[in-house]
């Protein structure tokens, strides 16, 4: 089915190595919900050293897995702009994002390997960026109702089938309560309360 919600925020789960993005909105009824998407993978990029044959590098990186690299779902040759300019990288995916920096520390000693790279993005910010998604906006996603074994604080939990995606919608639903952070610059230092700017 399809479900029309408002997106509040999201955060990153991981379970046996089995990662789920959560997204916590309010739905055109004004309901709280909670919907798990299980079917997102997070990656990185190696850079090879001019020369370096990708493919051979592939095979290498595919023998080592069972041993060094368990948690490599996929390896694949890609193509990035890098400064400007279109590089040939290698694609790692990985079935689990807490593993991903510690894989490319470990590629990127790999003799072949130039650099590794988007290694510290957050998992659930590489949701966003991909989905192309915001929060404090309106989305459509196709998903599937689940019990909530979890014992969350939601009216509803879903199983994401899709992707959310954007839709035009103006209004915002009632919500309940306003947080915000504030981040206090100083010219000099750390700030500090007893000091005064003026």
């Amino acid at each position: 089915m399809k479900k029309t919600f408002w997106f509040l925020d999201v955060n990153a789960e991981v379970r046996d190595h089995k990662p789920e993005i959560w997204i916590w909105g309010i739905d055109d009824q004004g309901k709280r919900v909670l919907i798990i998407d299980r079917n997102f993978s997070s990656y990185s990029y190696l850079v090879l050293k001019e020369g370096q044959d990708s493919r051979a590098f592939i095979e290498n990186i595919n023998s080592r897995k069972a041993k060094e690299f368990p948690f490599v779902s996929k390896i694949e040759e890609s193509r990035l702009r890098y400064f400007g300019k279109p590089v040939e990288v290698v694609k790692v995916s990985c079935q689990d994002p807490d593993v991903i920096a510690k894989y490319a520390k470990a590629t990127a000693k790999i003799q072949s390997v130039k650099e590794s790279l988007e290694d510290d993005i957050r998992y659930s910010i590489r949701y966003l960026i991909d989905n192309n998604v915001s929060p404090c906006s309106w989305h459509e996603i196709d998903v599937e109702e689940e019990k909530n074994t979890l014992g969350i604080q939601a009216d509803k939990l879903y199983a994401a089938k899709s992707p959310p995606k954007n839709i035009e919608r103006i209004e915002t639903p009632k919500l309940r309560i306003l947080g915000f952070s504030t981040i206090a610059n100083s010219p000099k230092g750390s700030p500090r309360p007893e000091k005064t700017l003026l």
